[in-house]
């Protein structure tokens, strides 16, 4: 019996240590052990199933895993995209902002030089009526370029 027990012990110590739960102990002739085998054994298709089960869920979550990470790829690519479309767009309101700051500088400059000369030769004329509307369209000229500054 004494021996019986050792092997039995070997055995389950084999077992934990592979972690192969597939095997099943086989009866001795020692009618006193043998319904504990079947009781270990009964344990051992437990602890099987148990693993099986836990390796299922491990292929499962690995899958999920791989299909979050693919949707998170797609989504840093798409906003990797947006990133560079919106940065592109910036670059080109500025672009158009500084072209039409220029455009819109010189003739502001030129209207406003000429209302000057003109409220100047009106005053040396003696043509007071003309004065506050020239002084409306120099006002009105200055006030659009500081909106261009």
């Amino acid at each position: 019996m004494e021996n019986n027990i050792k092997k039995l012990t070997q055995k389950l110590e084999s077992f934990l240590q592979d972690k192969n739960f597939s095997e099943k102990l086989q009866n001795v002739d020692d009618e006193d052990l043998n319904p504990l085998i079947g009781q270990v054994n009964d344990l051992l298709e437990e602890i099987k199933k148990g693993d099986d089960k836990l390796n299922q869920y491990k292929k499962s979550l690995k899958a999920q895993i791989a299909v979050r990470t693919d949707e998170l790829k797609n989504e840093k690519e798409s906003f990797e995209i947006a990133f560079w479309e919106a940065q592109t767009a910036s670059n080109s309101k500025s672009v158009f902002l500084a072209n039409m700051n220029h455009e819109l500088r010189t003739p502001l400059n030129a209207i406003i030089n000429y209302s000057e000369m003109l409220q100047e030769e009106a005053e040396d004329e003696g043509l007071d009526g003309f004065i506050p509307d020239l002084e409306k369209i120099r006002s009105a000229g200055r006030n659009l370029l500081s909106w261009v500054d």
